[in-house]
């Protein structure tokens, strides 16, 4: 747990925020598994690299729209308002790009992918987060499932599983997609939980690693 909070105090120091950048102009995500040679290192390239080409090629496109759009807001910025709309949007826009986001991509991401039981199935190697009332019926996990929609999953974006399931379905039909596919049993089974008990999980206590003991020299092992 220690190891998360550094990370996510890092990307509120803004010290990461080029790695979420690279990515978004195509650099391939990095995961444990590709520094492993043979059948992991090819699983893992599967795995990153299950996007169709319409998909890819439609990304790139949004991907120049909104480059466009982040070299024009400094620029009107600085039109409208001169020095001070510039420092105002330097403020209020790009910082929060580079520090405040940051964490919240992270936990958002682990909370997708993050103590996920099984990666041999898209039903249970990505997670949905329910936001709604909590099943457990306590107030204060009902509580964590609206901060979290408000912070980490506006815009539906906590339906991932089936975002990986029909990733050209818009965010705005995510909630009735998880519906039907609940009523017909495909998310029997599935990673979907609520936010609150995605947050049990990940933030469990870990037992101790506790190191096998030294063998003496010429001690027989069992």
């Amino acid at each position: 747990m220690a190891y998360l909070w550094k990370k996510l105090g890092t990307d509120l120091l803004g010290a990461n925020a080029w790695k979420t950048y690279a990515y978004f102009f195509g650099a391939p995500a990095i995961r444990d598994e590709t520094a492993m040679g043979g059948e992991g290192a090819l699983r893992s390239q599967k795995l990153l690299n299950d996007t169709s080409a319409d998909l890819r090629r439609a990304a790139r496109q949004d991907r120049w729209w909104v480059v466009a759009a982040q070299l024009a807001l400094p620029a009107a910025s600085f039109g409208l308002g001169g020095w001070q709309g510039l420092a105002q949007y330097a403020v209020l826009w790009a910082l929060p790009l580079l520090t405040v986001l940051q964490p919240i991509l992270r936990l958002r991401a682990i909370c997708e992918h993050g103590a996920v039981t099984d990666l041999g199935s898209p039903l249970t190697a990505a997670r949905s987060n329910l936001t709604g009332p909590a099943k457990s019926g306590r107030a204060a996990d009902t509580l964590l499932n609206l901060l979290g929609r408000a912070l980490l999953f506006p815009h539906h974006v906590n339906h991932h599983l089936e975002h990986h399931l029909y990733p050209a379905v818009p965010h705005y039909h995510l909630p009735r997609l998880h519906r039907l596919l609940a009523a017909k049993g495909v998310l029997d089974g599935a990673e979907v939980r609520d936010l609150s008990d995605t947050f049990r999980r990940l933030f469990a206590p870990r037992p101790a690693h506790r190191a096998a003991p030294p063998t003496l020299p010429g001690a027989s092992t069992p």
